[in-house]
């Protein structure tokens, strides 16, 4: 009896040892298959339950208990929901459909948020406060939001100073308070922010915006496309300037303050305009013919050396029968600003004009180079005025007969 017993008992150590098991089906289609008692109207029973926690282990699991899941009740500091051991991440990680979401991860000795459902072995571990919604596929220990209130968006983006932003593909922001906006933007420097394509800002509170603009230096700025301002201050604009190392912290008179670049790429930099700290100003890119433009921009310094003031009116000696018209008007003469003489004044005929008759003579200075012929004015016509190479001031017709007076005004012309 005993034997049948043993061989019995044997049996069935045999078949829980090597087959498959099933609850509520005598035809199992695993290791373990388990049926709700009726599928359609199942009871409040029908489910499996796995071991309840209300924290994790304080010795973490090892490889051997890859995968292993719990369930944490929510009642501890740890976030309710199913867990897995991922012991390639020395993680616990919660199982979430939904990568959108948030969730609250503890790594190291920090607590921050990032999204559901990424490998932990992509990233650095979680800063206090921080927000990660950056996406790693690939194994990294800086990747994300890894510095306290720091934040991190866009794929393998990386904050990782105090209060660090990083935003755009494989931005950086390294800086404390620094703001990385862009495809491989960065920010290095304190309170630094670099913006746009490949920028870049490492100076203290400086500014980097645009295609690949560098600002190196303390509170410098830099826009546009290979600009680089690398000196304290310093303000660049434009594309391709020059490169001119200054002090990055301090102000030296002799640095730059602004500049210009119009250069076509990196082996053809050029400056259009430099301002350094002292005030001195230098446009290496412009020509003669730009300079002597009519329309071109002076400074005040120069207009004072170069246009003499307005000389004061010079009384015009009349000849013959002519003479100040009068009654308030003003009396004819001339001046000369800038070797340009300038006559006005209303004058009078006492007799009848006659043809080739001189009014006066300009003085030596005040003649023109060759014999001009000018326009005076009377009532609804024109007088014409002969100016010769001698200074003579000659009327040569035009009057309506009935009328005496001839103005000057607007007369006009360079002298030699």
């Amino acid at each position: 009896m005993n034997i049948v017993i043993s061989l019995i008992v044997a049996f069935f150590c045999l078949q829980i040892t090597y087959a498959q098991v099933g609850i509520n089906t005598v035809s199992p289609k695993a290791l373990l298959e388990v049926q709700a008692s009726n599928p359609a109207t199942p009871s409040a029973t029908d489910g499996v339950l796995l071991p309840k926690i209300d924290a994790f282990p304080t010795i973490n699991p090892t490889a051997d208990q890859d995968g292993m899941m719990v369930y944490v009740t929510g009642n501890g500091v740890v976030e309710q929901g199913f867990y897995f051991w991922n012991d390639s991440g020395s993680s616990w990680q919660k199982i979430s459909g939904n990568k959108s979401e948030l969730e609250l991860i503890t790594e190291g000795f920090s607590s921050g948020w990032r999204l559901r459902g990424m490998n932990p072995a992509n990233y650095g571990n979680i800063g206090t406060n921080a927000i990660d919604l950056s996406i790693s596929n690939t194994a990294s220990t800086i990747h994300g939001a890894t510095s306290t209130n720091s934040i991190a968006v866009g794929l393998n983006a990386q904050s990782s100073e105090y209060g660090a932003m990083a935003f755009g593909i494989s931005s950086v922001s390294s800086g404390s308070h620094s703001i990385a906006v862009g495809p491989q933007s960065k920010a290095i420097g304190p309170y630094s922010t670099a913006i746009g394509f490949d920028s870049y800002a490492s100076g203290f509170c400086s500014l980097a915006a645009g295609a690949t603009a560098q600002s190196f230096g303390d509170y410098a700025m830099s826009y546009g496309r290979f600009t680089a301002s690398r000196s304290y201050l310093e303000t660049a604009m434009g594309s391709f300037n020059t490169n001119v190392l200054g002090n990055l912290s301090s102000f030296v008179p002799t640095d730059r303050h602004f500049v210009i670049g119009n250069g076509s790429n990196s082996s053809a930099r050029s400056d259009a305009l430099v301002v350094l700290k002292n005030g001195t100003i230098t446009a290496p890119s412009f020509d003669i013919a730009e300079i002597t433009d009519p329309k071109a921009l002076v400074t005040k310094e120069y207009a004072d050396a170069t246009y003499a003031t307005p000389e004061n009116p010079i009384a015009a000696s009349l000849v013959g029968n002519w003479a100040p018209y009068g009654n308030g008007y003003e009396t004819p003469h001339y001046y000369k600003h800038n070797k340009r003489v300038y006559l006005s004044g209303l004058l009078r005929n006492t007799s009848t004009m006659t043809s080739g008759e001189v009014i006066f003579t300009l003085p030596i200075g005040y003649r023109p180079t060759a014999r001009r012929l000018c326009a005076g004015g009377q009532t609804g016509m024109n007088i014409r005025i002969d100016i010769l190479a001698n200074g003579t001031v000659q009327y040569m017709g035009g009057t309506s007969g009935s009328l005496d007076f001839i103005s000057l005004d607007g007369i006009s012309f360079e002298t030699h």
